[in-house]
């Protein structure tokens, strides 16, 4: 599945273009990268940097509830003038999926997230939410069990640091409580004035394999 599959003959200056119609429309757009037997599935957000926000990414989870989760963090955090610091707990609950996830910093985000790049060249920040598997299971522990390839995880963890317009709270080092956990809902509005903030589609990237 890719984009330019879709719509033969479009250049990749369409397909930005594409993209930023979405941005415009609902702040940003979700973009999936699918698996291709050697790496896992990665999804990412572009459109909250502008917004003075990290983007963020997901790996290793099946790419319709990448979607979902991506969209409930990111319309969570747009309500919010501080961004989710590093080392934040989440409790995301998306089309009755339910998943608990830890912020980590990506190291370099822009060798990871190529299509922000075509957007915001090196300047962007992104966090990733690591999640645990279904029996409670961190990709750190040695029990993780997720899809073939694993998460992996794009950066160091860090202590959280206080956050109280979030509803955070700082972590201890590993293993970490989820005491302060901030729980996510997806809670979409139907707004005849604007469609910003609504959860938007993931977007097929432009090449099957790429990023």
């Amino acid at each position: 599945m890719c984009w330019i599959c879709d719509h033969p003959g479009a250049t990749r200056r369409d397909y930005l273009d594409h993209l930023q119609e979405i941005i415009d429309r609902s702040g940003w757009t979700v973009i999936q990268v699918e698996p291709d037997g050697i790496h896992p599935p990665l999804a990412y957000t572009v459109g909250l940097t502008r917004s003075g926000l990290p983007e963020f990414v997901v790996t290793g989870m099946r790419i319709d509830r990448a979607c979902s989760v991506l969209n409930c963090l990111a319309g969570d955090q747009a309500a919010h003038s501080e961004p989710y610091p590093p080392g934040s707990t989440h409790d995301v609950t998306a089309q009755d999926w339910r998943v608990a996830g830890e912020l980590v910093a990506v190291a370099r985000p822009w060798a990871h997230l190529n299509v922000a790049v075509d957007f915001y060249g090196e300047h962007f920040r992104a966090v990733q939410f690591v999640y645990t598997d279904e029996h409670g299971h961190w990709p750190w522990d040695s029990r993780y069990r997720g899809l073939p390839g694993g998460q992996p995880v794009l950066g160091p963890r860090m202590p959280a640091e206080p956050n109280e317009q979030a509803g955070l709270s700082r972590m201890p080092a590993a293993p970490r409580s989820t005491a302060g956990t901030a729980a996510i809902a997806c809670r979409p509005r139907r707004d005849s004035r604007s469609a910003r903030g609504m959860p938007t589609p993931c977007t097929p990237k432009w090449l099957h394999f790429g990023q």
